[in-house]
């Protein structure tokens, strides 16, 4: 591991992710969040005042004013388009993209369930993050989470967050402080890990038996082992079994984090804490960096295990001066590398290669 970490410094040392940045971002996201949601309610709301205006003058039903065509079913509040804010689409290679609805405003860490039906996503309830699903149709909102959220990185983030569904779509695991695994209806809530650290970014395995996590580590000082950036030199990977038993750790002391399962099972892909993207032997043997990418993050495989979509920090938006994400496909043998046109909001929205072949993320609008 040393040897990996030393050549991945040498080819990074131009490139290396401003880390920094990165989860200034997820601090200040919380906050955007509540903005669009405010933004977003008031313009439903003159948005429904107007309607009802009309209606009372003209009581022409569904009719649209000069159109001749007939209004479209209504759409939940929350998912108003606000600029500049996250819209969640299914997007091509080529950047064409279906834009999904909905989703709450707020909502952030989309994952899709395997039979490509269901979305899970973190948002708002009630002032307190947690965890909800929703249909890929908009149909069928519900949260199905009321945890105490957790507070991480000194107060600085709170759980809980980067949701995942099983292989069989029946359970969700998601991190609040700890790796937790809930049934799809929100009975059963299970947790699976503990300690001194803080345990993020959970990938099942194909077969449903393991979890794949970060944890953060324990050697910093204070009461917290992560920092204000929410960071530790300290993080590795580790594994969870679901039927019961201690966690195992794969790789040591090179602040290695986000992990993902190939599809086939036999490797976890995984940002190496030296500014680029790594693969390890499911049992954290053989391990070897991708090149090229430098300052990639939050790698997921391609549905066939031989690329690697991520996302990059390239520059800063406007609005807030948070790191401008953009996502790349890397092909794992020949090193050839594509970006996906587009922007990626906000960090804690990794993007998922479904097995139709396109790409689900929270675009940028701005």
């Amino acid at each position: 591991m040393a040897e990996m970490r030393e050549v991945f410094e040498m080819a990074t040392k131009e490139m290396k992710p401003d880390q920094s940045s990165w989860n200034d971002q997820q601090r200040r996201q919380r906050r955007r969040a509540r903005n669009r949601r405010v933004v977003a309610f008031a313009v439903v709301a003159v948005v429904l005042l107007a309607v009802g205006a009309f209606g009372l003058t003209q009581m022409n039903g569904n009719d649209i004013p000069g159109s001749g065509q007939k209004a479209p079913p209504s759409v939940s509040p929350t998912s108003a388009s606000v600029v500049g804010t996250a819209q969640p689409v299914i997007v091509g290679l080529d950047g064409t993209a279906r834009r999904l609805h909905g989703i709450p405003a707020d909502a952030e860490s989309l994952n899709m369930s395997p039979d490509g039906r269901q979305i899970v996503f973190v948002a708002d309830q009630n002032g307190s993050p947690q965890i909800g699903t929703v249909g890929v149709d908009g149909s069928g909102l519900r949260f199905i989470t009321q945890v105490t959220s957790a507070s991480i990185a000194r107060g600085t983030l709170h759980g809980p967050f980067t949701p995942v569904w099983s292989p069989d779509g029946s359970r969700i695991a998601f991190s609040n402080g700890h790796i937790y695994v809930v049934n799809a209806d929100g009975s059963g809530l299970t947790q699976l890990t503990s300690g001194a650290g803080v345990d993020q970014w959970p990938s099942w395995s194909p077969d449903g038996s393991t979890i794949a996590y970060s944890d953060s580590g324990t050697t910093l000082k204070g009461t917290s082992p992560l920092d204000d950036n929410a960071q530790s030199d300290t993080m590795a990977i580790w594994t969870v079994p679901l039927a019961g038993g201690g966690p195992t750790r794969l790789t040591q002391g090179v602040g290695s984090n986000m992990p993902a399962y190939s599809p086939d099972g036999t490797r976890i892909a995984f940002a190496n804490g030296a500014g680029g993207i790594s693969f390890m032997d499911a049992n954290g043997q053989n391990a070897r960096g991708v090149y090229p990418p430098a300052a990639g993050l939050v790698p997921r495989w391609s549905p066939d295990g031989s690329r690697l979509v991520y996302v990059q920090s390239a520059g800063t938006y406007a609005h807030d001066g948070g790191p401008l994400l953009r996502a790349y496909v890397v092909d794992i043998s020949t090193g050839g590398i594509h970006r996906i046109p587009g922007s990626v909001d906000r960090a804690l929205n990794a993007v998922q290669w479904l097995p139709t072949g396109r790409i689900l993320q929270n675009r940028y609008t701005g």
